[in-house]
């Protein structure tokens, strides 16, 4: 299983490998996971699937912004983002990962892990 979103890196890495029977691989697309689900005074919750154009969006409407600009590529979709590691063109501004402070993530098993920061330093940085 390959899992997708903007497919801003269209090479043989967005084809999911075939699987052992070859049968062929299954593309997970997370376009429709989109969307802030909460905000905090210091923190935004968002899904996988939002894009940066409609993360800042939604902000803006909210007369809010992020700590780090994502430059020009706006379509990128923050679980891409960060799953790459994505940075930007400054040299004095950390990569996306580097204003993530939590993750939901789910194992292949699909069962699900809440890290954070704060308590799970060394998972987040594994993440």
């Amino acid at each position: 299983m390959k899992v997708v979103g903007f497919a801003h890196s269209w090479a043989g890495l967005y084809t999911p490998a075939k699987a052992s029977d070859g049968s062929a691989g299954i593309t997970l697309a997370l376009h429709k996971l989109n969307g802030i689900t909460q905000v905090t005074d210091t923190h935004v919750e968002v899904l996988a699937g939002t894009s940066f154009a409609q993360l800042f969006q939604e902000l803006h409407a909210m007369n809010l912004t992020l700590a780090w600009p994502p430059g020009g590529i706006q379509g990128l979709t923050v679980g891409g983002a960060v799953s790459v590691g994505f940075h930007g063109s400054q040299m004095s501004v950390g990569g996306v990962s580097s204003v993530v402070q939590g993750l939901r993530l789910l194992d292949t098993s699909g069962n699900a892990h809440e890290l954070d920061d704060s308590s799970q330093p060394e998972a987040m940085r594994a993440a």
